[in-house]
C-alpha cells in the first residue's frame, strides 16, 4: 500500500489557510484541515476531534470519524482509501499517462455533479488553487439543486 503522502496533500504543501477561505460557504470556520485528496477533497477536525469530509464531486461536507485517532486508522484499510481518497482512480490516472506536478491535483473535465464520469478519460491534471477555486464557485451555485437536474452550460 502507498504512504498517504503519495495520495494526499498535508495542508503544510499547499496554502490551506488561503484554500479553505474558499470553503467558508460550507464549512464551519472553526474545523482544522488535516488532510486534502489528490482530487481537492478536504477532511477536516472540529472541535470536538470529530472528522469530516468535504466531498468536491457532491459538494457535501459529512462525519466521517469520531476522532482524528481513529480516522488515520481508517485510512489504512485499502477499502477507505478507495471510498475517501478515490486511490483506485489514482492509480488508474497514472496508468493512462496522466502526470502532476507538486502544485497540481487531479481535476474532472466535466465534474461528476454535472454528470462527468469517474474515470481517466474525465481527468486532467489542475494546479490545486484554481481547482479549488472553480469547484467551490460551480458547488455553491449548483448546491441546492436536487441530484439529476439538467444543466445547461451557456
Amino acid at each position: 500500500m502507498r504512504p498517504l503522502s503519495e495520495i494526499t496533500f498535508s495542508p503544510e504543501q499547499v496554502d490551506a489557510l488561503s484554500l479553505r477561505v474558499l470553503w467558508s460557504w460550507r464549512v464551519p470556520e472553526s474545523y482544522r484541515p488535516l488532510l486534502l485528496s489528490l482530487f481537492g477533497d478536504w477532511f477536516f477536525a472540529d472541535s470536538h476531534d470529530r472528522v469530516h469530509m468535504l466531498d468536491l464531486v457532491s459538494g457535501q461536507l459529512r462525519p466521517i470519524a469520531d476522532t482524528e485517532v481513529e480516522f488515520f486508522v481508517m485510512l489504512d484499510a485499502e477499502e477507505q482509501r478507495h471510498e475517501w481518497l478515490m486511490s483506485h482512480l489514482v492509480e488508474a490516472a497514472e496508468r493512462a499517462g496522466i502526470q502532476r506536478s507538486a502544485s497540481q491535483c487531479f481535476a474532472f473535465r466535466t465534474p461528476p455533479s454535472l454528470g462527468g464520469p469517474l474515470s481517466p478519460a474525465n481527468l486532467v491534471p489542475w494546479d490545486l488553487a484554481a481547482y479549488q477555486t472553480g469547484t467551490s464557485k460551480l458547488l455553491q451555485q449548483v448546491a441546492d439543486l436536487p441530484i439529476g437536474t439538467q444543466v445547461i452550460a451557456t
